[in-house]
């Protein structure tokens, strides 16, 4: 299946090619499979003309600066923002609709050898693995956050996607800390080893998911709504979030919590 649109002209301009002349080279690609990436790439700026889920998800492949400064967000655990970009990169992976099609909750082909990796990795040898990841987290953020705005009051939703601006950012940070840091995804975050190194099974992914536990679900005009609060810790969140994504049905359920006014 080929690639959607919008996906090459993520991986076009994100190699450093002009969104509207996709042959005229800007920033020439470092080469070979070990170089680093030049620690002088400079700051993106966002393409006019482009959605801006396309220049929010090149904006976050080409952050590649080290010396960012550290966010004074409130204070989450590094193992909690684990927990939850594991969790998060796993359902992205696993939504994915391609060639070898998983539950087809977002059409995209990314993390796949013969869709996104062979195209990212002629472009960016360096973070390919991280890069297919982010791209399929995006489309599952953009999908969570359309099902969100059927809601009446979008804003009240908690989900596997949007946790709150403040925790989002800190996951978005642990995300390009890790992608900086030079591992593999799957060294950086080893609960993606089970997903990642093997072929798709459906029954692998239920077993994941049931190995949260259970959610217990209340009415909702929109997606499958979790009972009670929001747990307090970010990582028992995540469990019960994953949790509520059995049974897997053909759509994305956005399971989710409803904050109190």
């Amino acid at each position: 299946m080929p690639l959607p649109r919008d996906v090459f002209t993520v991986a076009a301009v994100t190699a450093g090619m002009s969104s509207g002349n996709h042959d005229r080279l800007i920033m020439p690609l470092p080469r070979g499979s070990g170089c680093p990436d030049p620690p002088t790439r400079p700051r993106y700026q966002a393409e006019k003309g482009l959605p801006t889920w396309i220049n929010r998800t090149i904006a976050m492949a080409t952050s590649m600066s080290s010396s960012s400064p550290r966010s004074t967000h409130m204070d989450v655990e590094t193992t909690s923002l684990d927990v939850a970009l594991e969790a998060q990169l796993a359902v992205a992976w696993a939504g994915e609709f391609g060639e070898e099609p998983r539950l087809g909750w977002w059409r995209t082909d990314l993390v796949s050898e013969f869709g996104g990796e062979d195209l990212f990795q002629r472009l960016m040898p360096n973070t390919c693995s991280w890069a297919v990841l982010q791209g399929a987290r995006e489309a599952a953020r953009r999908k969570d956050a359309e099902l969100r705005r059927q809601d009446a009051n979008p804003d009240r939703i908690i989900s596997l996607f949007c946790f709150g601006f403040e925790v989002d950012e800190r996951v978005e940070e642990r995300l390009l800390d890790l992608k900086r840091s030079g591992k593999h995804p799957n060294a950086a975050l080893p609960g993606l080893k089970d997903f990642l190194t093997t072929v798709w099974r459906p029954e692998r992914f239920v077993d994941w998911v049931q190995s949260h536990g259970s959610a217990r679900l209340g009415p909702s005009s929109v997606g499958r709504r979790i009972e009670g609060a929001p747990p307090e810790a970010l990582s028992d969140r995540v469990k019960v979030l994953v949790a509520a994504l059995a049974p897997l049905s053909d759509a994305y359920p956005l399971p989710h919590f409803r904050r109190k006014v």
